[in-house]
């Protein structure tokens, strides 16, 4: 019975986790504006699989650079990386942020 109350509770919070991370996200892309950006660079690391530090792999993260609309000029970083460059350098491609 006490095994069965824990994982009933540990799935009911990650449920309510999940609800309430579900609805951020739409609160934030509610409010979302979309501009051009310019592909302007790309971070490099190594990234090890097992820990074992053999089996590295080389990884990119996209750096882009948009206006706000007042002007203010950003550069970004994706927040995830990946094992091919997914665009060239000084192409232009769209930006979704947050307006808040």
């Amino acid at each position: 019975m006490n095994d069965f109350l824990v994982f009933f509770l540990v799935g009911f919070l990650l449920c309510v986790g999940g609800i309430l991370l579900v609805k951020r996200e739409k609160r934030l892309f509610k409010k979302s504006v979309t501009v051009r950006g310019t592909v302007v660079g790309y971070d490099e690391y190594y990234n090890t699989q097992s820990g074992s530090g053999l089996n590295q792999r080389k990884m990119y993260t996209l750096l882009v650079e948009y206006a706000l609309a007042d002007g203010t000029l950003v550069r970004a970083k994706e927040q995830s990386g990946s094992t091919k460059r997914k665009y060239p350098i000084g192409e232009d491609i769209s930006v979704t942020y947050s307006a808040e």
